[in-house]
């Protein structure tokens, strides 16, 4: 698709509000923080002094073992444009000290070669220790380590490593990388960030524009008739920088480590603007990514805590639910596993992204066009609906690189088809022809909290029967997963959790559709 540059001027149709003095802040500690973790070999042949020249926190944190889970605490400072309602509105002072306005934490287990990330919401309501509460946030006003009890203090979550930077590394690693494309299915603009997008499509963000798009927390967007305002705010926010960390994280691990130019950039960035623990050492950095150097950052799970908005004084601050967030936590404190990376992998892939030609490999009239309605049920992109070659076993085949997208079509199938690679295929799409009725497991049946595209216990499968209506039928296919589908499907004796279904608020913005790309 064609790359365009975003605008970042102001919209002629949008109504003006009033604007205010845009916020420069540390939004994206952890894109700096993973290029630290993906390059970190880049130290071994050329940054070792530039390595020794990153700035220390002198913090206590807990004891880990090497090559155990590891919880690094990746923090975006300001200390500048304090909030002066810090204490829920009962003062009107502006405090001293600096202030986190973005905090994750990245839990990383080098044996099962998996990363999970942790966004806490900047307006936590905790306790400050001193019968009264605070917003989580301003716990780093006590410093570093003010921020590193507070965490542990209020969610039980241990700090094995500390990382910090301001908002001119995110800048500068954008910018680094060449920009990051994204792809806007509408036009957006927010008048207090900057960010103005004209038009749908794929555009590559600079490191102005990236940061403007991160900070946008008043977002617009036009449905072709009006611009309507976006509600969820800092909650919205989250859910598109989420997504805008899964691209620049490809964007970087898409460099290699034999990209020297770029890793002398990426290393500088890292001494300019990174503040690391006195803890962390040249080696274990060496250690983490010899064991992550085949990492894919799509199949990267980021979480939320599950917050309630509640009213403190004159401030608006998110209250934990600990019910819904339970789950999340205990993966970071280590009271439940976390997922595999085949299980992370296949979770990322969306089936809205994924375009499936549906073919008939038979002689029964009709079949590709109840297969697709069935699949379409599931919000698969369905391109051409047609006879194919005959097949005795249902097939699918897709382009070298596209298997997640296979797998992800496989396991919502039943009987479970073959898989191959088709040299052939070049737009991304996913070819499946079929050798007979089609089942598609979870159709009109209740959600579960298993890894998206696994079928979970007490599903009810829904068959596209020769009438063209879905019909319900018990059980499963005869035939036996493959091996692809096996990896990720809980009944394979993997050691992996199930996934964890995270509540998506406000508009995902970014991940382009099906057969479309916006990388620059």
């Amino acid at each position: 698709a064609p790359q365009q540059r975003a605008s970042q001027s102001r919209p002629s149709q949008p109504p003006p509000g009033r604007p205010t003095r845009a916020r420069l802040l540390g939004r994206w500690a952890l894109v700096v923080g993973c290029a630290m973790v993906l390059l970190a070999g880049a130290a071994a042949t050329w940054g070792y002094l530039q390595f020794r020249g990153i700035s220390r926190a002198d913090v206590d944190l807990a004891a880990g073992e090497t090559f155990e889970p590891t919880n690094f605490l990746i923090v975006g400072s300001d200390t500048r444009d304090l909030d002066v309602e810090v204490d829920g509105g009962r003062s009107k002072e502006t405090p001293d000290g600096q202030r986190a306005d973005t905090i994750l934490i990245a839990r990383a287990d080098p044996e099962l070669g998996a990363v999970e990330m942790l966004t806490i919401p900047r307006d936590l309501w905790i306790s400050d220790g001193k019968g009264g509460h605070r917003r989580i946030n301003s716990a780093y006003s006590d410093g570093p380590q003010g921020l590193i009890d507070a965490i542990d203090e209020s969610l039980g979550i241990p700090v094995h490593h500390y990382l910090e930077v301001n908002f001119e590394s995110f800048q500068g690693l954008v910018d680094a990388l060449g920009g990051i494309g994204m792809y806007f299915d509408h036009p957006v603009y927010d008048e207090r960030s900057g960010l103005n997008i004209k038009k749908k499509g794929c555009y590559t963000l600079d490191g102005s524009q990236a940061l403007a798009f991160a900070r946008s927390r008043y977002l617009n967007y036009s449905n072709g008739v009006k611009w309507i305002a976006d509600p969820t705010g800092d909650l919205g926010r989250a859910t598109r920088q989420q997504v805008f960390l899964r691209r620049a994280l490809s964007k970087v691990s898409s460099l290699g480590l034999n990209n020297v130019g770029s890793i002398k950039v990426l290393v500088t960035l890292a001494r300019d603007y990174l503040t690391i623990d006195d803890d962390m050492g040249l080696r274990e950095m060496m250690d983490l990514m010899g064991r992550f150097s085949e990492f894919d950052p799509s199949s990267m799970a980021i979480h939320r805590l599950a917050t309630d908005s509640v009213r403190e004084g004159n401030a608006l601050v998110e209250q934990l639910n600990e019910r819904k967030s339970q789950p999340v936590i205990d993966v970071f404190t280590g009271a439940a596993p976390m997922q595999t990376p085949e299980q992370l992998a296949l979770a990322a892939v969306k089936p809205e992204n994924v375009l499936v030609d549906v073919l008939n490999g038979t002689d029964t009239p009709g079949l590709a066009k109840q297969g697709a309605g069935a699949l379409e049920q599931l919000d698969f992109g369905i391109g051409n609906i047609a006879d194919g070659e005959a097949v005795t076993e249902t097939t699918i085949t897709y382009a070298e690189g596209y298997e997640k997208e296979a797998l992800l079509v496989a396991s919502k199938i039943q009987p479970t088809p073959t898989l191959e690679v088709d040299s052939t295929l070049t737009d991304g799409r996913v070819v499946l022809t079929l050798a007979g009725t089609l089942t598609v497991p979870g159709v009109n049946a209740p959600a579960t909290t298993v890894p998206t595209g696994v079928m979970g216990a007490g599903s009810t499968p829904t068959t596209a029967s020769s009438a063209g209506a879905a019909t319900s039928s018990a059980g499963r296919g005869d035939a036996g997963a493959t091996t692809a589908v096996a990896a990720v499907d809980g009944d394979s004796g993997g050691s992996g959790a199930a996934a964890i279904v995270d509540e998506v608020i406000g508009l995902q913005i970014g991940d382009p559709p099906a057969g479309i790309t916006c990388d620059p």
